[in-house]
């Protein structure tokens, strides 16, 4: 994984950039939890609703989960960070697919967010229960890069360096729950919609939480899969078009 690493470094073009695997690095772990909280309350539309009902209540909650994931996916080994000139500007925690809390176990002013989640992972199971074979499943938890970041395609290729290894230790799918953020990341990647849930007609405890989206927002949370056979097969057209392409300009 170093050279694929390296590589990638590479093809990002940013001056400083370091691309390497979480551990636990109680910096990294804290700097992670941070970049997180600040991503989705400007962004993310359920945290972007509910931080503005209760802005200390919320940020508070998400910054203790998001520390308690990061800190479990820094033990697994699958998910690769960014850090330009030391610091951590973009990460996707990714990892052996677990069964999600229920929503009677969400951290406070989560409830909402958990509750849709649920709904996801019912359309998921639903999905499993079609399939004859026994998938081993990785999963796409969350991501996020700086703003000052944007734009340097460097979720997509540390999604796709995340991939690559869980296809080497063996998975067979994969699987995310996407919200307005990860789904381009999903789309690009090959990932497809097997479920989709409305923000817009979802109610929690009598209340449509999630009904205010700016124009520019997603309509629908998405559970989203991919087989990693297919994906190995895509990323292998691609190196052979390539290698045609630099071939014919090398003759002209």
């Amino acid at each position: 994984m170093d050279a694929l690493c390296r590589k990638i470094e590479r093809q990002l073009g940013t001056p400083g950039a370091r691309v390497s695997f979480l551990t636990n690095d109680a910096a990294d772990i804290a700097a992670i939890a941070k970049l997180r909280v600040d991503v989705y309350c400007k962004r993310e539309p359920m945290t972007r609703q509910l931080v503005q009902c209760h802005p200390t209540l919320v940020r508070e909650s998400l910054m203790a989960l998001s520390v308690e994931t990061a800190r479990r996916h820094a033990k697994q080994g699958f998910s690769p960070i960014v850090k330009v000139n030391g610091k951590l500007v973009c990460f996707v925690l990714m990892g052996p697919y677990e069964p999600p809390p229920s929503p009677s176990e969400a951290p406070p002013g989560l409830e909402p967010v958990f509750d849709l989640l649920s709904k996801l992972t019912e359309k998921f199971d639903a999905y499993v229960a079609t399939r004859k074979d026994q998938p081993k499943f990785f999963e796409f938890v969350t991501c996020a890069v700086d703003d000052g970041f944007q734009g340097r395609q460097m979720l997509l290729l540390i999604t796709q360096l995340a991939i690559a290894k869980a296809t080497k230790m063996g998975f067979t799918d994969i699987v995310g729950k996407a919200a307005s953020n990860s789904q381009g990341i999903a789309e690009k990647t090959g990932l497809r919609t097997i479920g989709e849930v409305s923000y817009l007609t979802h109610e929690y405890a009598g209340k449509r939480h999630f009904a205010h989206l700016e124009p520019r927002e997603a309509r629908q949370a998405k559970v989203v899969t991919m087989d990693l056979q297919a994906f190995r097969q895509a990323q292998q057209r691609r190196v052979h078009t390539q290698g045609h392409y630099e071939m014919h300009q090398a003759k002209l």
